[in-house]
């Protein structure tokens, strides 16, 4: 009898959803859906509340901790009614997270004329110390150490990752023993990004990260690339740096293409923007290219230019040239039909001479 009471009350426990609460018609969903978090000193934490209510003037929002925090800006989403119920969300944002934030936030409903909330679904958040070195590349640097370590008891190190990739020891990467940090070997800009130590907290994983970054460049473009009129164009700029770096085109280091000729910007190499393309070239679109990347976290820029040959007539040209052939075969057929006029006229005139003369024969001989 006690292993069904005990088994009736697992499957209970495992039925309930940790972060939903939904009875009297109301439904509080939050998310992250642990209810004790831990997050790391200095990074950005977002919570969010969905709710379901039956009435339109209800209140939703999330109760902080103390006084110190209470005046962060909550955002309020509201979908109005839906399906019969009435539906918000409310989300939190926390910069910069660090022990002053820590407590206990409740998604709170309160009904309408109410003074309290009648339904609750809480996080703690808990503040996790944390020391980490943030790197910037150098073209004089062949290895750089990347180290993030967390403050916490029973925190036990499980892997780097990049990309969602586990790094592994080998030609390009070493785990160091002991502090667990990470050696970039044999160093170029592809290696920017972010790096992700990841440690096991009581069967939890917390990652922290560190910044590899890197400064913008544009790899050479080329000299030139030929194109004959009426041809679509790809330009394509090749761009490193991380943060990835914004990136802007220029015609004749003047103006810029898209206020001059049909064009469009496609991602290039994963940066937005860095593909050129220019659609049924004319010779107008000859000139220098120029594609120039900044970096707002360096305040750096750097660029590269390429130089595009149009070969074959403009529009224009054309247009112009069939008329000047117009006017050339008019001209010429012109002159064939005075040419056979005068031809007719002559052997018309021939032919009445000729009648003259037999004439002049004739009477002579009649004469004599």
């Amino acid at each position: 009898m006690m292993f069904k009471i005990l088994f009736c009350a697992l499957i209970a426990i495992a039925i309930v959803p940790i972060k939903s609460q939904s009875f009297d018609g109301v439904s509080l969903r939050t998310e992250p859906r642990d209810r004790k978090l831990l997050v790391l000193a200095g990074e950005e934490q977002k919570l969010v509340c969905e709710a379901t209510f039956p009435q339109k003037n209800d209140t939703v929002v999330w109760q902080l901790p103390h006084q110190e925090v209470k005046n962060i800006k909550q955002r309020i989403s509201d979908a109005g009614l839906v399906d019969g119920q009435y539906k918000k969300t409310v989300v939190l944002t926390l910069h910069n997270f660090s022990a002053a934030y820590a407590g206990k936030y409740s998604c709170a409903y309160i009904p309408v004329g109410g003074s309290s909330p009648t339904h609750t679904s809480t996080i703690e958040l808990v503040s996790v110390s944390v020391q980490r070195s943030n790197f910037a590349y150098d073209d004089g640097n062949e290895t750089v150490t990347l180290y993030c370590a967390v403050d916490i008891e029973d925190a036990k190190f499980s892997q780097w990752l990049k990309n969602n990739k586990t790094l592994e020891n080998g030609d390009k990467y070493e785990i160091l023993e002991g502090n667990h940090s990470l050696v970039i070997k044999t160093l170029d800009r592809d290696d920017a990004g972010a790096y992700v130590a990841r440690y096991n907290v009581h069967y939890k994983s917390l990652d922290c990260v560190v910044h590899y970054t890197a400064g913008p460049l544009v790899l050479d473009m080329g000299e030139s690339i030929d194109a004959t009129v009426g041809d679509t164009v790809n330009i394509d700029c090749d761009v490193k740096g991380w943060p990835t770096p914004e990136v802007e085109w220029w015609f004749n280091d003047e103006k810029k293409p898209e206020a001059l000729f049909v064009v469009s910007f496609e991602e290039y190499k994963g940066v937005k923007g860095a593909r050129l393309v220019l659609t049924g070239v004319t010779i107008d679109y000859n000139g220098m290219y120029t594609c120039r990347a900044y970096s707002a976290q360096f305040n750096e820029t750097s660029d590269r230019s390429i130089r595009l040959r149009v070969v074959g007539q403009s529009t224009n040209d054309t247009l112009g040239f069939v008329w000047t052939l117009y006017v050339i075969l008019a001209f010429l057929l012109l002159g064939i039909i005075i040419l056979i006029a005068i031809c007719l006229y002559l052997k018309s005139l021939g032919e009445m001479i000729a009648r003259h003369v037999t004439y002049l024969h004739q009477n002579i001989a009649y004469l004599n």
